[in-house]
């Protein structure tokens, strides 16, 4: 083949798969989707995750010939990405066709492919769903030696909110990942040197307002029973909002997240916070958005420096458009200077999101006025987040405040299992509720932290309504079971008893959850300078702790000294690694952490041409830190594991512990 039969039929090519996202698109806004289609990539990694978690901690179906009929959990985007599995399209004739399936059992021999209208396929169709079907099998590896399973997805059924797969053991090794065969393309990996922007200072409690978190958990008010859409009149609303209700296909009120899309409201919280909630449109970095909303660092092969995992990049930027493309009814009452009540109900999205690319190829350019373009997140240089007003009303009157590493420790007490989508909730109402008892006249701060609810109204406010409208109800009372456990095993919780379905009982443990109620707690507009001069005098009073001081001294030439702000200020970046790790409950051992210290230390001091030596250090210290943790907790949980049977091991574990507490006060 000459040059100019290739270039001829790479023409042909380009032209063929560009009508063919065409087609795709057109097929997107068909079902009612709004702006450029989701991203196909992460939408399969999104649905294996619960699939396999729904195998192997769920409740899967019968097996039958060694495969096992698995439910998950159904949204628009998952809808449009298994049903583009069985859907052919005809670039000729512009057209598409999606075959589906009718289910009359729990088992896989209950599944029959058919038409949209439910009617059977004839004999030419069903051999292009032969075909069709060979890129819904995939080799889904797990974390744990063995546990490789088979995934092979199911068309759409028809008449039901639910979505299946069916599971089988995986005997053979695993298969390259090229199963689904989408067209997706993958996205390039450029080497190029780019200025690092040092972390943010996020701080240690992140304030979240009470509006905001009724609408999440779709009531009205603080203490407020949950609001279901379809069980009002319809004259509670306007006609304007009706009619938008039904076109957008809005069905519940509030804001029903996903888990990764509470994530990604936990990072603007967290930016909000950082900004003093003092502005309603932020602009922020992509590192920086990567940081809020936690996205795990590795290093790199070969240069060894942390780096963001390129498919948690992914699920960041995509969580981000989500909500911001995701409509919500918002409706609730607040109080007035009148004493008298406001009523709050509008049709909008949580944030609006706009971004600023370079260098990016033409076919992606006119793709960008749509939002966040996955497939060129390297090329983003800007994010800007513009907030609804729901974020700032009322915030300094009624809000509460949480730790920022809250869901950080809930990942570690899971051994980094994916979290519910209710657990976010379920933390929403415990510090919700949690706060309303704390303002309430009469508190006492060491009884009055106790809570009661009806297993119906908490599995509304945790946005359960189909598995209780299915009759699921012993279902929801485990997984309730599954997260306050979870929550109990990380402090926040004391007791909890859920015996009596009508009176769930849950008992807060104040002085975690709510650190300073009832104690003199320092007021947020204290005076800084005396703070500043009392943490001076200590310092010149009491001087550095040795490992902190050895620190201190590697980073500089011996006949070179810093300045005292600048060896306190490197000490209180290793006083906070320490703290952090201590709320955290991971243990690393002296000799572990001292290796890491000395470890970034030579690296700061081998850094030439640095000015604020104090800032790198702890800009580096961060990195690396977030970089090493997953090691500092398997070493920490390999250390309780030995200290149950070892006497040496738990006085190893008990010096370790006392050896961060030194380095933390």
């Amino acid at each position: 083949m000459n040059s100019s039969q290739t270039i001829a039929r790479q023409a042909a090519d380009s032209a063929k798969n560009k009508l063919l996202g065409t087609l795709r698109a057109n097929r997107w806004h068909a079902g009612g989707g709004q702006g450029a289609p989701p991203d196909l990539t992460y939408l399969r990694e999104d649905c294996l995750e619960e699939i396999a978690a729904e195998f192997f901690e769920g409740e899967p179906g019968p097996s039958q010939e060694g495969k096992s009929l698995v439910r998950f959990g159904s949204s628009r985007d998952r809808l449009f990405f298994l049903s583009e599995l069985f859907t052919e399209y005809d670039p000729l004739a512009r057209t598409w066709k999606t075959y589906y399936m009718s289910r009359r059992g729990t088992d896989q021999l209950s599944l029959a492919v058919c038409r949209e209208d439910g009617s059977a396929l004839d004999g030419y169709e069903k051999s292009t769903f032969r075909d069709l079907e060979k890129r819904s099998v995939v080799h889904y590896a797990g974390t744990a030696a063995g546990s490789g399973i088979q995934i092979i997805f199911q068309p759409p059924p028809l008449g039901e909110e639910s979505l299946y797969a069916l599971v089988a053991d995986a005997s053979g090794p695993d298969s390259i990942q090229g199963e689904l065969a989408l067209g997706v393309p993958k996205p390039r990996r450029r080497g190029r040197r780019v200025l690092r922007p040092e972390p943010l200072d996020i701080p240690i409690f992140i304030k979240q307002g009470q509006h905001l978190t009724n609408q999440l958990l779709g009531r009205p008010t603080a203490s407020a029973k949950p609001v279901i859409l379809e069980q009002l009149p319809a004259f509670k609303f306007t006609n304007e909002i009706r009619e938008q209700v039904v076109q957008r296909n809005i069905r519940a009120i509030g804001a029903d997240l996903t888990a990764s899309q509470h994530q990604a409201l936990n990072a603007v919280l967290k930016l909000l916070t950082l900004h003093g909630y003092r502005e309603q449109t932020i602009r922020v970095l992509p590192e920086h958005w990567y940081e809020a909303y936690g996205v795990s660092k590795h290093e790199h092969s070969r240069r060894g420096t942390p780096q963001y995992a390129q498919r948690h990049k992914v699920q960041a930027m995509q969580s981000l458009a989500s909500i911001a493309a995701q409509p919500m009814l918002i409706s609730y009452k607040r109080r007035n200077e009148n004493e008298r009540w406001d009523v709050v109900q509008r049709i909008t999205s949580l944030v609006k999101v706009s971004s600023g690319y370079l260098d990016v190829e033409d076919k992606q350019a006119e793709e960008l006025m749509n939002g966040i373009l996955l497939d060129a997140i390297d090329n983003l240089r800007v994010i800007e987040i513009q907030c609804d007003e729901l974020f700032f009303d009322q915030i300094h009157q009624h809000y509460f405040k949480r730790p920022r590493d809250l869901e950080q420790r809930l990942r570690l007490a899971s051994n980094h299992k994916r979290l519910p989508d209710s657990m976010y909730n379920f933390l929403n109402y415990l510090y919700s509720e949690g706060e309303m008892l704390r303002r309430k006249k009469g508190h006492n701060p060491e009884t009055d932290w106790i809570l009661r609810v009806s297993l119906t109204d908490l599995a509304y406010l945790l946005r359960m309504k189909d598995k209780i409208k299915h009759g699921e109800r012993s279902r929801v009372l485990r997984e309730i079971e599954k997260i306050a456990g979870l929550v109990k095993s990380i402090g926040v919780l004391k007791s909890f008893d859920l015996s009596n379905e009508d009176a769930l009982f849950f008992e807060i443990d104040g002085k975690e959850t709510f650190p300073g109620s009832g104690e003199g707690a320092p007021k947020e507009d204290s005076n800084p300078h005396f703070s500043l001069l009392a943490s001076v005098k200590a310092t010149l009073a009491a001087g550095h702790c040795p490992a902190v001081q050895a620190v201190i001294d590697s980073l500089t030439p011996e006949e070179t000294t810093l300045r005292l702000d600048e060896q306190s200020a490197i000490a209180r970046s290793i006083k906070n690694i320490a703290s952090r790790l201590l709320d955290l409950n991971v243990i690393v051992p002296e000799k572990t952490l001292s290796e890491f210290l000395s470890k970034v230390a030579a690296n700061v001091r081998e850094r030439k041409g640095v000015k604020a030596l104090d800032r790198y250090f702890a800009s580096a210290l961060e990195q690396r830190f977030l970089a090493a943790m997953e090691a500092f907790s398997r070493e920490s949980k390999e250390l309780e594991r030995a200290a149950q049977s070892d006497p040496r091991a738990a006085a190893k574990l008990e010096y370790a512990r006392e050896y961060l507490h030194s380095l933390a006060n």
